[in-house]
């Protein structure tokens, strides 16, 4: 799963709730609703949920909305911690958006103008090396959505896959 830095954004919530998936091997092609601490592939999981009725997802993706949110919040408190706030324009273009399915978020600079606006979020996240011949010095990493992350995890990632685990329970056992 991609981890998420400035602009760099990915499906960052199933390493949240699952990290001790692991692909499928051959021998467990089928992922039974019953054994759902080992799935056998995400992918699969994603597709089930995505076949449930929204009144069997609803508070899944609720809560999800809330994590990516939530994390959001927490990587422009970073960003101000870090002291990274001359113009405002890396504060303000940390967003959290969901997709229609609300199984998938984008957190941090999101979208293509604020990307255009904020490029320099980049180089605070991850650092640069400098450049001696030009006297120019290095700039250490920030990691602002990195450090949001690790710190929404901890809150967020439990919560989702107990919503998971309730969707798929309710789904097995006929319930809306």
């Amino acid at each position: 799963m991609l981890r998420p830095g400035a602009g760099s954004v990915g499906r960052w919530w199933w390493s949240w709730a699952f990290p001790h998936c692991r692909p499928a091997s051959s021998k467990e092609n089928v992922m039974s609703i019953k054994s759902r601490r080992a799935y056998a592939s995400l992918p699969k999981v994603r597709k089930i949920l995505r076949e449930l009725p929204d009144e069997l997802t609803k508070a899944l993706k609720t809560t999800f909305a809330e994590g990516a949110e939530e994390m959001a919040q927490q990587a422009t408190a970073n960003v101000v911690e870090a002291g990274l706030i001359d113009s405002g324009e890396l504060v303000r273009s940390m967003k959290a958006k969901t997709s229609r399915d609300g199984l998938t978020a984008k957190v941090g600079i999101v979208g293509q103008r604020d990307n255009k606006l904020v490029w320099y979020g980049h180089f605070h996240e991850f650092g640069t090396r400098g450049c001696p011949e030009k006297n120019i010095p290095p700039l250490p990493a920030q990691h602002f959505l990195g450090r949001a992350f690790d710190q929404t995890k901890q809150r967020f990632g439990q919560k989702i896959a107990d919503e998971v685990d309730r969707a798929l329970d309710r789904a097995s056992q006929g319930k809306k």
